[in-house]
This record gives structure tokens, sequence and C-alpha cells, in this order.
């Protein structure tokens, strides 16, 4: 297995790697193409030089996708694994290279959410001396509810039980 800058990635690979990742997990997203994947990135804020992605071969097997933030902050904004190599190491592999690299850069905090049913991530979370901080609530709306604003939502009944998680 190698472990590269994401940047050094073909975006097609990197974007069809998160599409297998992502296509059986707890949220569903829509498959992404190239321009959905750009906006996607541009709206996370990721910065591929700081991000990593594990391949074997030319596949891109696991990817960990990093934002700065302000205030010697880094946010992992997502990180996904083939279903073949989850269980395998390499998402401890890359966070533990994200945690590495962010104490190199001289940050005070590495932050990241996860749904708190993902158990086998919550445990990785946990083993890597993060720690939940609180709880996100999910939110959708409904095409013309009265009274949505266009990026404004109505609280669901169901909350996501996503827990963002911050290394000390």
């Amino acid at each position: 297995m190698t472990i590269l800058p994401a940047s050094a990635v073909p975006a097609d690979a990197l974007r069809e790697a998160f599409n297998a990742s992502f296509a059986d997990y707890l949220l569903k997203f829509p498959p992404f193409d190239g321009a959905a994947w750009q906006t996607f990135l541009q709206r996370q804020g990721v910065d591929l030089a700081m991000s990593r992605a594990a391949l074997r071969g030319p596949v891109v097997t696991a990817f960990l996708l990093t934002t700065p933030r302000t205030h010697r902050r880094t946010r992992v904004s997502v990180m996904g694994a083939l279903p073949l190599e989850r269980g395998s190491g390499v998402a401890a592999h890359l966070l533990d290279e994200a945690i590495a690299d962010a104490r190199a850069r001289g940050e005070r905090r590495l932050e990241l959410e996860v749904i708190s049913t993902n158990l086998r991530a919550v445990a990785l979370y946990r083993g890597r001396g993060f720690e939940p901080v609180c709880e996100l609530h999910g939110w959708r709306a409904g095409p013309g509810w009265p009274g949505c604003r266009p990026w404004g939502c109505r609280p669901s009944a169901m909350n996501t039980g996503a827990i963002p998680i911050r290394h000390r």
C-alpha cells in the first residue's frame, strides 16, 4: 500500500473511491460526477495537499480529506475506505498520519464528526484519543414548505446522532 498526498492522485480516481466508499453508507450521497465532486471539495474547504489517499497499485482504496481552519485547527472533512478495505487498518494508518501532520504543523486541535451509530469509526477515533464534544442534529426541508427560506430547513424528528470529536 502506498500513501500519497491526495493532490498527487488523479481527481477521478479520488472521486470514484469516494463514490464507492459511500455507496453503502448510513447517509446516502448521490454519486458525484466531476463537476459535483469539485463543488463538494470547494464547499468543504478541502486542501488536497494536506489530505491523504491510500493506493493499492493505481486504485485509491481509502482517503482522508482535511480542511484547514482558523486558530491552528484542522478538520478531518471526510474519510472513507472501499468496502473490502474496511477493517484492514488503512483508516487507522491514514488517521495516524493526519494526527502526525497536524502536530508537525503546530496545530492545537484536530476535529471531525462521526455518526454515533458507526461504531467501527467511533472506536477508531476514541482509540486515537478523540473525545466527544457535542451532538449534531440532522435537518431537512421539503420543497415549497411554507415559511422555508431558500437555505432554511425545518428540523426533522430524527437526530442523526453525529458527534464532533476533537483530538487533544
